[in-house]
């Protein structure tokens, strides 16, 4: 029956998007695009068309015919933008010295496609800001449609898997999607104060938990954590002692062996436990029924059997071979075969960087982070800049152990918030200007310079 509808849901939204498109609703493509975008190629409209190629396609070509100077505005902004002709410049190198170009052509098409999705955000942010409240309420509540799916065919053996939606919807892409969420309806509670998305809030952060993603739960605290320290007007020193003495009883205090608390805690501990093991003894030295104790909440890959630390360190090795620019787009997962004789994905935006284009392309990408960190944190006082600094510094911490670096889901969250900062500012920068003009055209200001 799922998946009956969600194919069902696949064709609806590829109708409604040609009927925007004929229409010329600008607004109603980009929101058919939002929702396609979490299904990211796990909804085929065709055998060799996906959901978002489709979405992305027809909503580019919707904002060229309707999109007031929608060509010139992304030539100007991204054609020819600094940052995405370095890349191009890199991917084109890496690919011509490459080993392989098997996959060239995916990693191509992949790259068009975010651009589209990069450009319609641009776009959107910049030439309709009225509508962009709505349409961010719109993807809240789609979010809590969704997490409303997953329970409804799910039982309660919930609490002790990984959450997901069949084959659709991964527990990383789950962790990804309510994450950006979260920080979303967060804003608009702080914003108006409205009980309805505190409990979206909280709704969105139960779902990064119950996703068993090891990561962006260490980001969503990070989050809360920032947001409390900036915005409640309390005695941070009891904040701190308050949130320590929580912290100290969550991993001291003796709970039931088979409570979820507990639980939780273990599967958190556990990793630490492995990571210590593995890199100090050289070995992992649990059981496989303590291993299995110990996740049997939230499960998780294991280290070990999936030699992850094994991988990173192979990494760094087959990296050195072709330091300069890799061995070519796309080209990853055969050259970690080669060390496996699996065909294994990198688990890193790092690994990914540096076997893809090597060390050219981990610098640039470096770099860009580096300036995108610096331009959330000098925007941080504002409700985008913050919005755009947290879910960076959360896709950042996740992409140490993930490939999140492709996902057109963390390209639009940061898209749609970073916009939003540039655009603020912008506004202020204009603002200050008329007003320094007002006050150097003004008849008294004028006399009084011809006097002085």
């Amino acid at each position: 029956m799922i998946y009956q509808l969600i194919d069902l849901f696949g064709y609806a939204c590829v109708l409604a998007g040609l009927f925007f498109l004929l229409v010329g609703n600008l607004k109603g493509n980009f929101i058919m695009l939002l929702f396609a975008i979490p299904f990211e190629n796990t909804i085929n409209i065709l055998p060799s068309v996906s959901l978002i190629k489709a979405l992305s396609i027809i909503t580019f070509f919707s904002f060229i015919v309707h999109g007031r100077n929608f060509v010139p505005f992304i030539f100007k902004n991204l054609v020819i933008n600094k940052f995405i002709l370095s890349f191009v410049a890199i991917f084109f190198s890496a690919a011509l010295v490459g080993e392989n170009h098997g996959n060239f052509l995916n990693e191509m098409t992949g790259f068009i496609q975010n651009i589209m999705i990069l450009s319609i955000c641009w776009y959107a942010v910049k030439r309709m800001p009225g509508s962009m409240p709505w349409i961010e309420k719109a993807f809240i509540f789609y979010g809590l449609a969704i997490l409303i799916l997953i329970f409804s065919v799910h039982d309660i053996s919930v609490f002790k898997e990984r959450l997901f939606l069949s084959r659709f919807l991964g527990p990383n892409t789950i962790a990804v999607l309510y994450s950006g969420l979260a920080v979303l309806a967060y804003t608009y509670w702080r914003l108006s104060g409205s009980k309805f998305y505190l409990l979206a809030f909280a709704a969105f952060g139960v779902a990064i938990i119950l996703s068993g993603n090891r990561s962006l739960p260490f980001g969503f605290v990070f989050f809360i954590l920032l947001s409390f320290f900036l915005n409640l007007k309390v005695n941070k020193i009891r904040l701190f002692v308050l949130a320590g003495s929580l912290a100290v009883i969550f991993f001291v205090f003796p709970f039931d062996d088979d409570s979820f608390i507990n639980n939780s805690r273990s599967r958190v501990l556990y990793g630490f436990e492995q990571f210590y093991d593995l890199i100090i003894q050289g070995s992992e030295e649990m059981s496989t029924e303590e291993r299995s104790q110990k996740t049997n909440i939230l499960r998780t890959s294991n280290i070990q059997k999936d030699i992850r630390t094994d991988l990173y360190r192979k990494t760094v090795e087959s990296a050195m071979e072709n330091p300069i620019l890799g061995t070519g787009p796309g080209t990853s997962n055969i050259t970690i075969e080669r060390y496996f004789g699996i065909s294994k994905n990198p688990h890193s935006n790092f690994n990914l960087l540096l076997l893809d284009y090597g060390l050219t392309g981990f610098i640039f990408f470096m770099i860009v982070e580096f300036v995108f960190i610096r331009f959330g944190y000098k925007n941080i006082s504002s409700v985008e800049g913050k919005q755009f600094f947290v879910l960076l510094v959360m896709f950042s911490i996740d992409g140490l152990v993930h490939t999140n670096l492709k996902d057109s889901i963390v390209i639009l969250f940061l898209a749609i918030t970073g916009f939003k900062v540039g655009i603020n500012i912008s506004y202020v920068k204009s603002r200050l200007l008329k007003q320094k003009g007002a006050r150097l055209s003004h008849p008294g200001r004028q006399m009084a310079k011809k006097v002085i």
